[in-house]
């Protein structure tokens, strides 16, 4: 897939993630508001519809990331299309991955993460860049900062 589809299709996802969390949010303060009125027994009953409604979250949730993982190797990845929350996570769940990998083979190989120079952010400044940056420097992981790029 081309790079500006998949910025295409996580824009449309996030989209539909919005709606959806925002219909979660809205059934569950219904839900709230009837177990403050005392009114449990038409809490319950709000109870199946919440839980439709988060699935459909974390549907869409799995959706952009299986998106957004699709070139995600053992030494490679690309948080290009990434906003900041979603890198973090993603980067976290693979540094966790790599690190547990590394414990067990005696040959390191160098991981390259890609994040690239923040052109495309708001006002050519960079977000994601710097947030890598310092998740690294959080968990202690020693890196070399390349153009676009940190190799760890």
């Amino acid at each position: 897939m081309a790079p500006c589809d998949v910025a295409r299709k996580a824009e449309e996802i996030r989209s539909k993630m919005q709606v959806a969390l925002r219909d979660e949010l809205e059934e569950s303060i219904s839900r709230d508001q009837l177990v403050l009125e005392g009114k449990t027994e038409e809490s319950k009953l709000r109870t199946e519809p919440l839980a439709i409604k988060v699935a459909r979250t974390d549907e869409l949730m799995a959706l952009l990331y299986e998106l957004l993982l699709q070139r995600v190797t053992s030494t490679f990845i690309d948080l290009h299309f990434f906003q900041v929350v979603e890198a973090e996570i993603a980067l976290n769940l693979y540094l966790q991955h790599i690190l547990s990998l590394r414990r067990y083979c005696s040959e390191e190989e160098v991981v390259t993460i890609v994040t690239g120079r923040g052109l495309h952010s708001k006002n050519g400044v960079a977000k994601l860049r710097p947030a890598v940056e310092n998740l690294l420097i959080q968990q202690k992981i020693s890196y070399r900062g390349d153009v676009g790029s940190f190799r760890i």
